[in-house]
């Protein structure tokens, strides 16, 4: 007993495969018109099969350059990121060297007086300066 859910069904697949009822039909047709084998019908499917086979390698092939290419993309990301870690450390030690230089030139430059050392660090810097408390 056909349904309204099944006539649905069959409409919808009779529209994604018209050509199978057609073919089937002219199939018939000419095996009783002609009484032998529609040949052309075995030929056509062949060649609905090689493009169909034809068309699966050309997808299969870009699939695989896609992923190639998003592997690339990845690997050359990775060296970037690596680059620029390391120009980072590096332009940090650096920066260090420089602090490090200024500050001995401080205490040279302060004769060692210790309150004129942490005034002038503070000040160059941007630190504050926290007296303790004197009880």
């Amino acid at each position: 007993m056909l349904t309204l859910v099944g006539l649905k069904k069959a409409w919808s697949w009779l529209k994604a495969h018209w050509y199978w009822p057609v073919i089937a039909t002219l199939g018939i047709v000419t095996l009783v018109v002609t009484r032998k084998p529609p040949t052309w019908v075995f030929e056509m499917m062949k060649k609905n099969r090689e493009f169909m086979d034809e068309e699966h390698a050309a997808i299969d092939r870009a699939e695989a350059d896609a992923a190639e290419a998003k592997f690339a993309a990845e690997d050359r990301f990775n060296e970037v990121v690596e680059e620029i870690e390391k120009n980072h450390t590096d332009r940090k030690a650096e920066l260090d060297k420089k602090k490090e230089r200024e500050i001995r030139r401080i205490i040279k430059d302060t004769k060692n007086d210790p309150t004129a050392i942490t005034n002038e660090i503070a000040e160059r810097f941007g630190f504050t300066v926290i007296l303790p408390e004197e009880s």
